[in-house]
């Protein structure tokens, strides 16, 4: 009945190709969420770390960005980044 879309952009231009084919997602009749959730469990389920990766909750491991925007208003707001967390530690 459909098949699950997953982003795939390769960090081109200090990772501008993964906000720009998200957009893309979106421009093609995706709603916003399931256009992030193509660069989220989509893609983590279809290289096998559903379980592990690739949304949150307890148990799983989460490196994150904190937006001052809401992508599901707009999914262009995926861009105004404040915070991202690595392996626990926070940088703005």
């Amino acid at each position: 009945v459909g098949v699950k879309v997953n982003m795939g952009a390769h960090g081109q231009l200090q990772g501008l190709g993964a906000h720009w084919e998200l957009w893309l997602i979106q421009m093609g009749g995706m709603s916003n969420m399931e256009a992030l959730k193509t660069a989220t469990i989509n893609a983590a389920e279809y290289i096998g770390m559903g379980d592990e990766i690739g949304s949150l909750a307890e148990g799983k491991l989460a490196d994150l960005i904190i937006l001052e925007e809401n992508p599901l208003e707009d999914i262009q707001n995926t861009n105004t980044i404040i915070y991202t967390m690595v392996n626990g530690r926070l940088y703005d």
